[in-house]
């Protein structure tokens, strides 16, 4: 983006060769007419522009590349806060599991007791079959939900290698520490402004509205200055060292299109 408002330098060399009527002079030397029927026409030059106005469309890109760099820095931010937030999820998704687990095996000793007392209430006559059947039903369902529950963790597992790389997962442990107390919301609704999604998005609002500025530009005149310096030239010119061109451009055939980028931007 700076290089829309730095001069440009060129050095060209061209060699023009032509067929030209016999007898005319090949050393530069002649009128003009002479110097345009030379044979061979060599030219080293130095060639040096400096845009002077472009319709603020240098300031706009300039302006629009900073903000967009703000807006990918603080995407990658952002990034790596999603990034720490599902590692955290993942994390606290094989602990929970865990627990529920050993919940669940206390539940299961103990419905196995239940049955163990339901056969004998029934050898004794105090209790129904039935019984025993809603109690190992009760079992089966415990049982299930303790593989499934399995199949949560491991699933959490494999997130858990995923996002850090690791092949193994091991010594996951939750702090001993409790978490601290949650703040009122107006401190968190104080915070949203900085944000590194919402500073991403305020950025990308100013890249469009730079672009606006740009597409706008398209209706401006153009101000140019160009300069070559002359090393080498050949005919009546040969004694003409350097030139200056300031050049003033105004649109016209293009206001259709200007207007589409425009509406566009």
């Amino acid at each position: 983006a700076l290089n829309t408002i730095l001069p440009k330098a060129d050095f060209v060399m061209t060699e023009f060769h032509q067929d030209a009527p016999p007898g005319d002079p090949s050393d530069g030397a002649g009128d003009v007419g002479q110097s345009f029927n030379l044979r061979s026409r060599p030219e080293r030059v130095f060639q040096l522009s400096q845009p002077l106005f472009q319709g603020f469309r240098s300031l706009a890109a300039i302006g629009g590349a900073q903000a967009l760099k703000r807006q990918r820095t603080n995407e990658v931010q952002r990034g790596k806060e999603l990034l720490f937030l599902d590692v955290a999820i993942a994390f606290y998704g094989i602990l929970q599991p865990r627990d529920e687990i050993e919940s669940l095996q206390h539940i299961r000793d103990l419905s196995q007791q239940r049955i163990e007392e339901l056969e004998e209430r029934v050898r004794l006559g105090r209790s129904r079959p039935s019984e025993i059947s809603n109690a190992v039903s009760q079992l089966k369902t415990v049982q299930a939900e303790i593989e499934q529950t399995r199949r949560a963790e491991i699933a959490f597992v494999n997130v858990l290698r995923f996002l850090t790389g690791l092949d193994e997962i091991t010594g996951i442990v939750d702090s001993p520490e409790p978490p601290p107390s949650p703040d009122a919301l107006e401190a968190y609704l104080a915070k949203a402004e900085n944000r590194s999604d919402v500073q991403a998005a305020r950025a990308a609002v100013q890249v469009a509205k730079e672009k606006v500025v740009v597409a706008r530009s398209g209706i401006f005149p153009t101000l140019n200055l160009s300069s070559n310096l002359y090393g080498k030239r050949v005919g009546f010119q040969n004694t003409i060292d350097w030139d200056v061109t300031l050049t003033f451009a105004v649109p016209l055939s293009s206001i259709v299109e200007v207007v589409g980028a425009l509406r566009e931007a």
